[in-house]
């Protein structure tokens, strides 16, 4: 086989080696940035997330501050039985009734007396309210040492029947005296998961598939198809002792970057999913780009180092012809244009 085609067939394995490593290299290099550039992304988008669920709250806290200290409240409450005036009462009704039609994310309100009376305003729902009486609730030695400050309680922590198909968040508190601070009923806000939702729809992203919201028990507030109890517990495992973080992990068969946020104040965990086929689809095109960067650049190389060779090869057989010639008694001046190389001495030993 000639040395040029030894050479060709030499530079053709390493040019092939070269692009495929590379191309591989530059891929995982870059595959790795992207994903920590949209992983870091994701996380500050559950921090946006976030402090658009603390708004809302916060927005619910004042406007249950409102009812709180109504006037018409306040006296009717003082008297031990919210239905001890239906004049009163009455005001207290169309009051209600127009701030939870003006609130849309507010879907009823319940005002329970000491007398054990309930008194309610349904706009978005027909819950049924189910201990006997106000103290039989699970959570009302809580909202006692609470004092006035709000707890959050999914689907009523237990004490509603006749719940939705969608979830919704009861914020209860006590109703206090405003001049006395004496204890005259509780309080429960409802908030519906739509309104959960909607408070943070603006910020997603179009290439996450979801966002969940789970409570300080790891139970969904907004529900996400994709996760089922198990996997929700296999999550919690992997973030455990983490305020935010995120990790690939195959859900169903498919693979999922999951990012993670633990809202401290009420405990609840923010997780958002992306297929990493999204991901995948967003590196397509720089990495075409970077795999044709290289191969032209190869290609260059390997043109060059065939130019480079010819340089050696084209000398070397003319050597090798004249040679050829002296063995048959032929004696021919060698025409090579070469310096004082390797081959131009070559040249002068053969003349």
């Amino acid at each position: 086989m000639r040395i040029s085609v030894r050479f060709t067939l030499f530079y053709c394995v390493i040019l092939i080696f070269s692009i495929l490593l590379s191309n591989a290299l530059y891929q995982k290099i870059y595959s790795n940035t992207a994903l920590k550039k949209v992983s870091d992304l994701s996380v500050q988008t559950l921090y946006s997330v976030k402090t658009s669920l603390d708004l809302m709250i916060s927005n619910i806290d004042n406007y249950s501050k409102m009812i709180l200290s109504n006037d018409d409240l306040q006296l009717l409450l003082r008297n031990g039985n919210i239905y001890s005036d239906l004049r009163v009462q009455g005001r207290l009704g169309t009051y209600l009734n127009k701030l939870t039609q003006e609130i849309s994310f507010i879907s009823s309100v319940y005002i329970f007396d000491n007398s054990g009376n309930e008194y309610s305003i349904n706009n978005q729902d027909d819950l049924q309210f189910m201990p006997s009486n106000i103290t039989n609730a699970e959570w009302y030695d809580l909202v006692v040492r609470k004092k006035g400050a709000y707890i959050l309680r999914l689907n009523g922590g237990n004490a509603f029947g006749n719940i939705p198909k969608d979830n919704f968040v009861s914020m209860i508190r006590l109703i206090r005296d405003i001049n006395s601070t004496r204890t005259l009923g509780v309080l429960v806000i409802n908030i519906s998961e739509n309104a959960f939702k909607d408070s943070y729809a603006s910020i997603i992203n179009n290439y996450t598939t979801g966002v969940t919201i789970l409570d300080e028990n790891n139970e969904s507030i907004v529900k996400l198809n994709v996760l089922d109890n198990s996997e929700i517990k296999n999550l919690m495992e992997s973030f455990i002792y983490k305020d935010h973080g995120y990790m690939t992990k195959r859900i169903k068969d498919i693979e999922y970057l999951v990012s993670y946020l633990v809202d401290n104040r009420s405990n609840w965990k923010i997780v958002s999913l992306m297929p990493a086929k999204e991901l995948s689809n967003e590196t397509a095109v720089p990495g075409l780009i970077g795999f044709a960067i290289i191969l032209i650049n190869s290609l260059l190389m390997f043109i060059g180092t065939i130019l480079t060779s010819r340089i050696i090869t084209i000398p070397i057989k003319k050597l090798l012809k004249s040679m050829k010639g002296v063995q048959k008694g032929e004696f021919k001046e060698v025409d090579i244009r070469v310096g004082s190389n390797e081959i131009g001495q070559l040249r002068m030993d053969t003349t």
